[in-house]
């Protein structure tokens, strides 16, 4: 309850019920000085403010926000608004959240959407339901929810999502795996939710879906689809598999991030990673399938050790930092100055390093640091790539972020504070690297649990891929 001690008596009574985000409302000063506060430290520290949209139209966004707010609001509707920044800054690691005090408190209390559904372009369908009494078939379309077209869900949500540049599978990976949480953002969190399908039959149903705690959902996820609890995760983040038959090791990586290793599954990057390549070296495996689908990146010098053991020769995973001149901040050409930074220059690779063949899997969650592995190993012409675009630029991106709380609605802003020059930025034309063979996975292989790029890469291994 700590968290909740800026709330008063009559807002933590609208809080309990459910109703906070919706009810409480702000005044138009309030929600301006937020807006200005989160515009002022966008211009004095995100290096990349100006990459993809100049100076002049960022300028015009924002004086369409602010004349948008007239009246009070609430908090959701100022998040709808603070959020179309990001299509128009088109940075992946600047990130806006609603007050993380209420979004706990949801969290734990209130109602989500039952369900794990799965985007096909602006087509919503179910993949499970989570509940005691399903109303959905695996399969259904979701046409209508609580009156809003799903198409739209898709146009509002992809419209306030972030992004590196001009690439959209990372917003779509975004919305396809947190829907549920940013249907809360963008609509708060109805008690029930009208919901109109298209059935796999081809009949058209409409009926009122009871929303479940996040507690319920995991109850039903761990009981009736046997997916895994947190405890369970433990020893899964890096893990390697072998098939004799084929002479192929598959090693999964999931983070690179040292904490969320440790934390979440019990596993440091130095031990694992090493000795993996020892097992592939004892095993002479001739194929090595690298899965870096839904790794949102993490710490660097991870992604260095994990170099070294697949280049055989000197390389650079990025060639320089640069940060905002508080000097000349206002001057969009010359608002840049360089920056030290730890992981310059060139890295040795290991003297057992891997030779072999190497199949690097991939997605729009394939991001950050994640990204950066796979620059460089495009830029050795190292491997060859399935699945689908990284949602990680190749040639820059920004990091180190610096976290901010606006000071009237507790809005949680994230913004970048340094650029990554992993490549020249000649080569920057704002999108991810693209696979040399194309798998995008349907509802149906979520269903049934198909695991296409994996079957891709095992494809090509015994020759019998076609390029995509």
């Amino acid at each position: 309850m700590m968290a909740m001690l800026f709330l008063s008596s009559q807002a933590t009574a609208q809080f309990v019920t459910g109703e906070y985000r919706l009810d409480h409302l702000y005044t138009a000063d309030q929600l301006r000085e937020d807006l200005t506060i989160y515009k002022t430290r966008l211009e004095l520290d995100h290096p990349n403010l100006y990459l993809y949209t100049p100076k002049r139209e960022i300028n015009l966004l924002f004086d369409s926000l602010y004349a948008l707010i007239t009246v009070p609001d609430n908090n959701i509707n100022f998040y709808n608004m603070i959020t179309r920044t990001l299509a128009a800054i088109k940075d992946g690691h600047t990130q806006i959240f609603p007050d993380p005090a209420t979004t706990a408190y949801e969290n734990q209390n209130a109602p989500f959407l039952p369900l794990q559904v799965h985007w096909e372009g602006n087509r919503l369908f179910v993949v499970k339901e989570y509940s005691a009494s399903p109303q959905t078939a695996p399969g259904t379309e979701i046409l209508v929810i609580n009156g809003v077209n799903a198409s739209f869900l898709h146009d509002l949500m992809m419209r306030r999502q972030i992004r590196d540049g001009f690439n959209t599978t990372y917003p779509a990976w975004i919305i396809d795996r947190y829907f549920t949480s940013y249907y809360s953002f963008h609509f708060g969190n109805p008690a029930y939710f009208n919901i109109q399908t298209l059935n796999p039959d081809k009949t058209f149903g409409e009926f009122n879906l009871k929303g479940q705690s996040r507690d319920s959902i995991a109850y039903y996820r761990e009981s009736i689809f046997g997916e895994p609890s947190k405890d369970a995760l433990i020893g899964t983040g890096l893990t390697i598999s072998l098939d004799s038959s084929s002479q192929t090791a598959t090693i999964l990586i999931k983070d690179f991030h040292n904490d969320i290793l440790r934390k979440d599954f019990a596993q440091r990057f130095d031990d694992y990673i090493p000795a993996f390549f020892r097992t592939i070296r004892e095993k002479q495996n001739k194929n090595v399938i690298l899965d870096l689908r839904n790794n949102q990146g993490g710490d660097l010098e991870n992604a260095v050790t994990l170099l070294a053991f697949l280049l055989d020769t000197p390389f650079d995973i990025l060639q320089s930092y640069e940060s905002v001149d508080p000097t000349t901040w206002k001057i969009p050409e010359a608002r840049l100055q360089p920056e030290k930074g730890p992981q310059t220059g060139k890295h040795q690779p290991q003297k057992s390093n891997f030779t072999g063949k190497l199949y690097v899997l991939i997605n729009g969650g394939t991001f950050s640091a994640s990204s950066m592995v796979c620059s460089a190993l495009q830029a050795n012409k190292r491997c060859v790539f399935i699945g689908e675009e990284t949602g990680g630029n190749p040639v820059v991106i920004a990091g180190n972020v610096k976290n901010i709380t606006l000071p009237n609605t507790k809005t949680s802003v994230a913004i970048p504070t340094v650029r990554y020059n992993i490549r020249s930025i000649l080569y920057n034309v704002g999108r991810g690297i693209t696979p040399d063979y194309l798998v995008v996975p349907t509802t149906s292989d979520l269903i049934n649990k198909k695991d296409v790029v994996m079957e891709m890469a095992f494809k090509l291994i015994n020759g019998k891929g076609e390029r995509g």
